[in-house]
């Protein structure tokens, strides 16, 4: 099975902000900036895994239905 990567569309805005933070030298508000962006990324990761782990659990309730259906 080939592993998913997370979809970080979502910190495209945080993104932005780093960069426009770093470019006008606000060094002290960037740092605090990619801090706030590691705690989104994982926040993202951990909702997709919480995710990914109910599909799975259900797909393969479903799929042991049907097997046990035959």
């Amino acid at each position: 099975m080939q592993k998913k990567q997370a979809n970080l569309s979502a910190m495209q805005d945080d993104y932005n902000a780093i960069i426009l933070s770093f470019n006008q030298e606000r060094f002290e508000d960037t740092l605090t900036l990619i801090n706030k962006g590691y705690d989104d990324i994982s926040n993202i990761q951990s909702s997709q895994t919480a995710v990914n782990a109910i599909y799975l659990a259900t797909s393969r309730s479903v799929k042991d239905f049907f097997i046990q259906m035959d």
